[in-house]
């Protein structure tokens, strides 16, 4: 189910009123698919909950007597146990974007104690499928040393790699790493990021097959 960011409109009580009826059998009708295991669905029905928006990105005001004020739909609400149980499903179905979620509960805490270790797991397991937000979390966490050991030089060849993947911010990353690493270290870096790429296009080969 695609996301797309419109321009909010401001609803009537009564509209208001429909527009809740039509959520709830929206959300049924995601449960349903999610329950039969679509993996697509369980990510959704898991981001909706982590974030508490709604599954289209779509955002309403409500014209009531004192004014506008925001819609809240009885259906898609914030619920990090929720989130937790569908975006588990989703991951363990190979969701990347799931992987990526769940790793970001865990790095921030969100319904989770906050565990670096499993935030860099899953990110490294999304990463591995070639989800490019993964591939600059664990850059970042590289250059920390959050969940693993520092290493400037994965930092680099990670950041290089997300950002060739569309992560703009990733840019800062590899500015970042590469300030920490001689020549030589940064010329070891780039064949890191080469071998790297190497088994991402195996690892992409096998699931084809």
């Amino acid at each position: 189910m695609e996301k797309t960011k419109q321009t909010p409109e401001i609803l009537n009580k009564s509209e208001a009123t429909f527009l809740q009826q039509k959520d709830e059998v929206t959300l049924q009708a995601m449960l349903k698919r999610a329950q039969a295991g679509d993996a697509t669905l369980q990510y959704e029905l898991g981001h909706m909950y982590r974030t508490g928006e709604r599954p289209d990105g779509q955002t309403f005001f409500v014209q009531t007597d004192q004014g506008v004020s925001d819609y809240q739909s009885e259906s898609f609400l914030l619920d990090y146990t929720k989130a937790f149980f569908w975006l588990t499903k989703s991951a363990m179905n190979g969701n990347a974007a799931a992987e990526t979620d769940l790793g970001f509960m865990y790095e921030q805490g969100e319904g989770v104690s906050p565990y670096s270790e499993a935030a860099f797991d899953w990110y490294q397991q999304a990463a591995h499928k070639g989800f490019p937000p993964a591939q600059n979390n664990i850059a970042y966490f590289y250059f920390l040393g959050k969940g693993v050991e520092p290493d400037y030089q994965l930092s680099y060849a990670w950041a290089s790699i997300a950002f060739d993947n569309g992560i703009t911010m990733a840019k800062e990353g590899i500015r970042a790493s590469q300030q920490k690493l001689n020549v030589a270290q940064l010329e070891e870096a780039k064949k890191m990021k080469e071998k790297i790429l190497e088994t991402l296009a195996h690892q992409k080969d096998k699931w084809m097959r």
